[in-house]
């Protein structure tokens, strides 16, 4: 079983060096999370930030390229979620990576992984990932759809935020497909 959430809005500014600033994201739906039923997913948000790019490949005319990012220089910013301002869960960002298919293809999609740490004001949404992921807290994303925003480089984009559940036996499964809308990230590059 996989829960989905789905990501809408964020900026991703690209220069000339290599970081993931900030990121943050606000829900456009959600169906399957029974701590999310009844309430008003719009009010359900979440941020990140500062992941350095630590590996890439440019792209060719004809190869693919990739920037990864990921913890590099010991200054960790917890992801956090929350619900009508808020604090409901706090994750580690793992790492989050861009792929691009050659060096003309103005689209690009990413994809990336954190892991829920903390609960916080109320503990329903945590305490089900964590109990859907057999405790590891595991959430993968994936993103597209780059648009650019302004002449910084700002770009909205959308994708889902993803948990894969472990099996259950067929009488515990409670749950249905979920999804969340939201998402969005700053990648700020600096000249070398």
């Amino acid at each position: 079983m996989r829960i989905q959430i789905h990501l809408i809005r964020g900026c991703w500014v690209q220069q000339c060096g290599g970081a993931v600033e900030s990121g943050d994201g606000t829900g456009t739906a959600s169906s399957g999370f029974t701590s999310l039923n009844g309430l008003d997913i719009t009010l359900f948000s979440f941020t990140f930030g500062d992941l350095e790019l630590t590996s890439q490949l440019s792209p060719t005319a004809t190869e693919a390229g990739f920037e990864y990012y990921s913890e590099g220089d010991n200054s960790v910013e917890q992801m956090q979620f929350f619900y009508n301002g808020d604090l409901w869960a706090s994750a580690t960002l793992n790492f989050l990576q861009v792929d691009v298919d050659n060096s003309s293809d103005s689209s690009a999609t990413g994809f990336g992984t954190a892991n829920l740490t903390s609960s916080g004001l109320d503990d329903t949404f945590f305490n089900e990932v964590m109990f859907l992921t057999g405790g590891t807290g595991l959430l993968t994303f994936d993103v597209s759809g780059f648009t650019p925003i302004n002449l910084k480089g700002d770009f909205t984009s959308t994708g889902r935020i993803s948990v894969s559940a472990v099996p259950l036996p067929a009488a515990l499964w409670l749950f249905g497909p979920a999804l969340l809308g939201f998402m969005g990230f700053r990648r700020k590059k600096s000249c070398i």
